[in-house]
């Protein structure tokens, strides 16, 4: 008999695929189904004829095991109709199975991996008519576009969703001008983001300059630090590969930005000690004067501004000629040579440990991304939308199905949960924060307790059969107080009749 799981008075009949099962026996009778033979009672499981419960079971086994192969995820988005097809013949195989009828079980299952055979099909056919929208999007996934319009990005991926669809019906030929579009909206998303990661240091030097009057005590300095940080805009808008002449722009911006912040409190400074013109000049001869020091000679101030200069600089001229003629330089020349070496090698070494730091950088990077596209990958969009904050993670699961003013979980809701205790495991150093959400309808305060008592009872199930620590997890309700939806439409209240659990890495 199969194992029964039980939550909150409800037992489910729940049957997970052993890892230890041949594969062989799983397809034995699938694949004698398949076959088109017909016999008295046999090793491929047939009694007169007709498929016994023992088929009927390793056909499901069949589907099931087909349907938990990794490359199934990739489906939702490009075969998404044929992939949902096929879970629902495994849902109907199973309660045929329950009911004892054998024969309806067997043909269900096997139709769906017919189906599930098609929709791979169809998801090579998507994927190369839509290469150039998923090309864009993937830039745009990794320039972080959906941190900057995560609401696009969301309408943006549901379109690359229907358009395959639109595949999937044999419509290959009205989807072009489509394709051509999304990748241009993508790109779009793409350069909003490279500009926003391009502009946070220029920005914030900016800011701080006219947070200082800059703009009003170092006018002409502001202008150029601006007129960089569009050199720098513009450079992205000419070509996007062109990142180095970017960054280039970015960093003149915020140098003369930090320049303005600076002169302007020289000038605030000057007029605390009531400094005049005179007053301003004679600071400046001074500092020329610290300067000149170790040369052993006062410049010439009674000269021309243009004539200390061209003293000062003859000056240094002349002694690193006397520096590199003398025997005494010589020799400081060839223990700064040395010197020299030994700092490069030093340099050297802290490259590679630089370089090593890197590629562990780069190895930590990319897992965190395969973490959080394999939780974006569990959630179908009715179930959940996951959203990326930094380095945490929102699941925001709408797919929750309570009864009416109850917060019993019942069966239905028990797939759902499982891929949330999925998506947790990919995040075991996390704290996790649950809020429990309700529509605006009925008594704020019933609405409240609610949502809280809806946030706990997932808390409850996620420790006891989804054996999380419970010291990780915190529950709260928050009743109507947080729609992200408009409360006027049935699909606004479905939106904010939800769960959010938000896996905390910081």
């Amino acid at each position: 008999m199969s194992p029964i799981d039980t939550f909150s008075g409800i037992a489910l009949p729940v049957r997970r695929l052993s890892s230890c099962t041949p594969l062989a026996l799983l397809l034995a009778g699938t694949l004698a189904l398949l076959s088109g033979c017909a016999a008295g009672p046999d090793d491929r499981g047939y009694s007169g004829g007709r498929p016994s419960a023992a088929t009927a079971e390793n056909t499901i086994l069949a589907l099931d095991n087909a349907l938990a192969e990794d490359d199934v995820r990739a489906l939702e988005d490009l075969a998404p109709d044929g992939l949902n097809w096929a879970r629902e013949a495994l849902v109907r195989a199973r309660s045929a199975a329950a009911a004892g009828k054998s024969v309806a079980a067997t043909q269900e299952a096997q139709s769906g991996l017919k189906r599930l055979a098609r929709a791979r099909r169809d998801a090579e056919m998507s994927k190369e008519l839509l290469s150039t929208a998923l090309a864009a999007r993937e830039r745009a996934h990794l320039a972080g576009a959906r941190d900057y319009n995560s609401v696009t990005m969301n309408a943006l991926d549901n379109e690359i969703i229907d358009l395959a669809r639109m595949v999937e019906r044999g419509m290959n030929y009205e989807i072009k001008p489509q394709v051509r579009s999304l990748a241009q909206r993508y790109a779009n998303q793409e350069l909003v983001a490279l500009k926003g990661d391009l502009s946070v240091l220029p920005d914030q030097a900016l800011a701080a300059a006219k947070q200082g009057q800059s703009d009003r005590l170092a006018p002409k300095t502001l202008a150029r630090a601006e007129a960089a940080r569009q050199a720098a805009l513009a450079a992205l808008d000419d070509d996007r590969e062109e990142r180095a002449t970017a960054d280039g722009f970015a960093g003149r911006a915020t140098w003369e930005a930090r320049r303005a912040v600076h002169l302007s409190d020289m000038l605030r400074e000057f007029k605390r000690l009531n400094y005049t013109r005179e007053d301003i000049l004679l600071w400046y001869q001074d500092q020329l004067s610290t300067i000149a020091q170790p040369l052993g000679e006062d410049l010439p101030f009674d000269t021309s501004n243009e004539e200390v200069i061209a003293s000062l600089s003859g000056r240094i001229e002349a002694l690193m000629d006397d520096a590199q003629s003398g025997d005494g330089a010589r020799g400081e020349l060839q223990r700064l040579e040395a010197d020299l070496a030994d700092q490069e090698a030093e340099v050297e070494r802290l490259t590679d440990e630089l370089e090593t730091l890197r590629n562990q950088y780069n190895s930590l990077l990319a897992d965190e991304q395969a973490r959080f596209a394999f939780v974006q990958a569990l959630f179908t969009p009715s179930e959940a939308i996951v959203y990326r904050q930094r380095d945490n993670v929102l699941i925001s699961a709408q797919g929750f199905t309570f009864p009416p003013g109850s917060a019993e979980i019942t069966a239905p809701n028990f797939p759902l949960l499982n891929k949330l205790v999925d998506a947790i495991n990919r995040f075991p150093d996390s704290q996790i924060k649950l809020s429990g959400h309700t529509d605006s309808r009925g008594d704020k305060r019933v609405n409240l307790q609610l949502s809280k008592k809806r946030a706990e009872v997932v808390r409850r199930f996620l420790v006891d059969l989804g054996h999380i620590d419970p010291s990780r997890i915190t529950a709260e309700g928050h009743g109507s107080r947080r729609p992200v939806a408009s409360n006027d439409t049935r699909e606004g209240r479905e939106a904010n009749r939800r769960v959010e659990i938000l896996l905390i890495n910081e």
